[in-house]
């Protein structure tokens, strides 16, 4: 004997689609709570269509956290996708958090860099591991990166999270510091005295030799005050100043042969040499000068001339 089958009212299946309408509602506004962060989960699109990945444990506190840290926060999945990251891994690639979550970390690795990100992913996902990868953010450029991945075992997956600092201002740094000590070592090891003035005249930069030359410290001092030039005598046997106004006017000057008398009275004959240093505007901002000294091939001239004069030659 066949049950009888209750055929539904109109108003039973409208409550009946109402109900679904409201079910419906509900799970779309969670799926859009999960794609802007609000909820600890992950929709994916996949073969099999979305797939919903929860993330366990990330309490408010520590999602306030890290979305303050200045570092990034990523978590993947053991295929590299983006299951979580905040907003300072998004401003890392330079880009917004829609466009790294649910896409794979692979997309911003480098070419050349793959096979040493993937041997540090899989590491991870055993035990801590570290080490420095750049990345390519957005707007094309390459950010060097330090990457510390840690593996989470309890969850659902076997996920790895990974905190990712930006490197860029420590390589500038590096490279000043680089920068500064090739510099020094020049000045240094220069047999010439080198003198770097800024647009006053007053001397920022100075080798060994123009200490040794000027006999004091020269640093930070007015240069016509610290290198008293005189030029060579004209016919009246004067000699004229060399003005570091004369330098700064854009001109170069190259193997000038000029006087400078110390305090202490010494006296040094000197090749000059004067060039100036232009920045993108074509303004001049410093002012480099050389000097050689020439004293003894000076000294050896004049008293080659002196002989020749007191004993002349027989006719």
């Amino acid at each position: 004997m066949k049950k009888s089958v209750h055929a539904k009212t109109k108003k039973e299946l409208l409550d009946e689609v109402e109900q679904l309408w409201g079910r419906l509602e509900e799970a779309e506004e969670t799926l859009r709570a999960i794609r802007s962060g609000g909820v600890d989960a992950l929709v994916v699109s996949g073969p099999q269509g979305e797939q919903v990945f929860t993330l366990e444990g990330a309490e408010r506190p520590y999602r306030v956290l890290l979305e303050t840290m200045s570092e990034g926060a990523v978590t993947l999945a053991p295929d590299g996708t983006v299951l979580y990251c905040n907003q300072g891994f998004a401003e890392i690639l330079k880009t917004s958090l829609d466009k790294v979550i649910g896409a794979s970390i692979r997309e911003f690795i480098p070419s050349g860099e793959e096979q040493r990100f993937e041997a540090l992913l899989q590491e991870g996902q055993k035990r801590s591991s570290k080490s420095e990868i750049s990345l390519n953010a957005m707007d094309g450029t390459r950010v060097p990166a330090y990457f510390s991945i840690l593996p989470l075992p309890d969850g659902e997956l076997p996920t790895v999270c990974a905190v990712v600092t930006d490197l860029t201002r420590q390589k500038a740094h590096e490279e000043i510091v680089a920068s500064e000590r090739l510099s020094r070592i020049i000045l240094e090891q220069a047999t010439d005295a080198i003198i770097v003035c800024d647009r006053n005249g007053t001397i920022v930069r100075a080798s060994l030799m123009a200490h040794w030359i000027c006999g004091r410290n020269p640093l930070m001092q007015p240069f016509d005050a610290v290198f008293p030039l005189e030029r060579p005598s004209e016919g009246d046997g004067q000699r004229t100043a060399l003005s570091f106004l004369e330098m700064r006017e854009g001109k170069t000057i190259t193997a000038l042969e000029v006087r400078l008398t110390r305090e202490d009275g010494r006296t040094f004959y000197i090749l000059l040499s004067a060039s100036p240093l232009r920045d993108e505007l074509d303004e001049i901002f410093a002012i480099v000068v050389t000097m050689t000294d020439i004293t003894e091939r000076k000294q050896t001239e004049q008293e080659r001339e002196r002989l020749r004069v007191e004993i002349p030659l027989n006719p």
